[in-house]
């Protein structure tokens, strides 16, 4: 019976956020995040009870503004019991800014100035010997919080005097397998042991030589892999989808005083 109440609350915590097509564990290893667009921090463990993917909380510094005042809005993603795999958009402002919902005091949702477009970070690598597409990633440690910042929804939207309704909407989508940039050459390094090695009129020596060279290089290549930290996710590679939905905060746009 434990086992099955253990269970219950589980999947209880993973549908209140949303719909989870596959299960969502990823290895235990830890990477920082990208400090230039994201800041994190360790928060208390979660309870087995209260188990969860990710959270969305918005926030804005204060609940009215003058019309022609900048308008920050700030985006929280927690992340619950597992590593998540995630585009790198997801934690950056241009990213979620299309995942806004702003809401009218007549229930109307607004349509921004400018189409809001954002285009993830593709990149062709190297799988098993196969050219596969990738975008640009970051791993969500378990438990921790990042926070991105957009600057001034203003600029997006004419936000005429009245009152406002604020959410976002997010279909998080989640990887299971990583590949660096430096893929690419590693394969190319790796083709060319093959090709040394099978040139029976190269004295030994001289092929050991040049495997030895080449198995130096892709040993750089995979530490300088590591330093950078800088992965892409396999597009073929989806685990699943989490459909997150924020808390919805209300703001006031006051007339010009």
């Amino acid at each position: 019976m434990k086992f099955f109440a253990l269970s219950i609350f589980l999947i209880w915590g993973c549908f209140a956020i949303g719909c989870l097509t596959s299960p969502l564990l990823v290895g235990p290893e830890k990477t920082p995040s990208d400090e230039r667009s994201v800041t994190s921090e360790r928060v208390e463990e979660v309870p087995v009870e209260d188990a969860f993917v990710a959270r969305l909380h918005v926030s804005s510094p204060k609940p009215a503004y003058q019309a022609s005042e900048p308008i920050p809005v700030q985006i929280a993603i927690e992340t619950g019991t597992f590593d998540l795999l995630v585009s790198h958009a997801t934690v950056e402002s241009d990213g979620l800014l299309p995942m806004l919902v702003v809401t009218n005091q007549n229930g109307k949702i607004l349509v921004p100035k400018n189409p809001i477009a954002f285009e993830s970070e593709m990149k062709e690598l190297v799988r098993d010997g196969k050219k596969v597409d990738c975008v640009k990633g970051i791993k969500l440690i378990a438990g921790t919080g990042q926070m991105v910042s957009i600057k001034n929804i203003q600029n997006h939207y004419a936000l005429a005097p009245g009152v406002y309704t604020l959410q976002v909407s997010l279909d998080l989508s989640v990887y299971k397998e990583t590949l660096t940039a430096e893929s690419i050459p590693i394969h190319d390094a790796q083709q060319r042991i093959g090709r040394v090695q099978a040139k029976s009129r190269i004295a030994a020596h001289t092929r050991e030589k040049h495997v030895a060279g080449l198995k130096m290089a892709i040993n750089a290549l995979e530490i300088q892999a590591e330093e950078l930290d800088e992965i892409y996710l396999p597009i073929d590679s989806l685990r699943g989808v989490v459909e997150l939905k924020s808390n919805l905060i209300t703001l006031e746009i006051q007339e010009p005083s």
